[in-house]
């Protein structure tokens, strides 16, 4: 599977798509049009983001951190996040399920 491969765009600024869910586990790529915003929000369970194309910033603590490609962080859940793309973003967020993941 190409996690970089382009999105249809159809006059959407976000694209997702999941790439697995099990029990426990969901992983979903997230790609975003230079300009984009996901407003602020969290998450019900730990979750983490690894930039893998593009530039922007991720809202976490309430400061804006520049990301790049190869930018990973890991949040516990309810910690409060948001992104912004500067240009074409893809991101791969893997989240946690709120029981055993092992």
């Amino acid at each position: 599977m190409d996690l970089l491969t382009e999105p249809e765009w159809n006059g959407r600024t976000m694209v997702s798509r999941t790439v697995a869910s099990e029990p426990g586990l969901k992983v979903v790529v997230l790609q975003f049009a230079p300009g984009h915003e996901l407003s602020a929000h969290q998450a019900p369970a730990p979750i983490s983001l690894h930039f893998l194309a593009g530039e922007g910033s991720l809202l976490r603590g309430g400061e804006w951190e520049p990301v790049s490609p190869g930018s990973f962080f890991v949040l516990p859940a309810g910690e409060v996040h948001g992104v912004r793309a500067t240009t074409y973003v893809t991101l791969l967020l893997t989240l946690g399920g709120r029981g055993p993941v092992d």
